[in-house]
C-alpha cells in the first residue's frame, strides 16, 4: 500500500513539475514574443523617421531651401518621437494592455 500511495504521490509531484516547466515555457515564448513585437514597433518608427528625413531632406533641395541637415533631421526624429510617445498614452488610456 505504501508503494502505491509513495508511487501515486511521485507521479502527482512529477505531472507538477512538468507543469509548471510548461508554464515557464509559455511564459518565455511570451516575453520573447513581446520582446520581437517590441523591436518590430521600434523598427518601424525608426523607419518612419528615416523615410520622413528623406522626404524633407528631398523637398528642401526641390525648393531650394537651406537647412542644416542635422538640424532638420533632429527636428523630424523628435517629432516622430514625440508622436509615437502620444499616441502610446492615448491607447493607454483607452484601451486595456495585455
Amino acid at each position: 500500500m505504501e508503494a502505491a500511495v509513495g508511487g501515486t504521490a511521485g507521479a502527482v509531484a512529477n505531472g507538477a513539475v512538468d507543469r509548471l516547466i510548461e508554464a515557464q515555457q509559455m511564459h518565455g515564448a511570451k516575453d520573447s514574443g513581446l520582446y520581437t513585437s517590441a523591436k518590430d514597433l521600434y523598427a518601424m518608427r525608426d523607419s518612419v523617421t528615416q523615410q520622413a528625413q528623406w522626404s524633407t531632406a528631398d523637398a528642401l533641395a526641390r525648393h531650394h531651401v537651406h537647412v542644416p541637415k542635422d538640424d532638420a533631421n533632429d527636428v523630424i526624429r523628435t517629432s516622430v518621437n514625440a508622436g509615437w510617445d502620444a499616441s502610446s498614452e492615448y491607447l493607454s488610456r483607452t484601451k486595456e494592455r495585455p
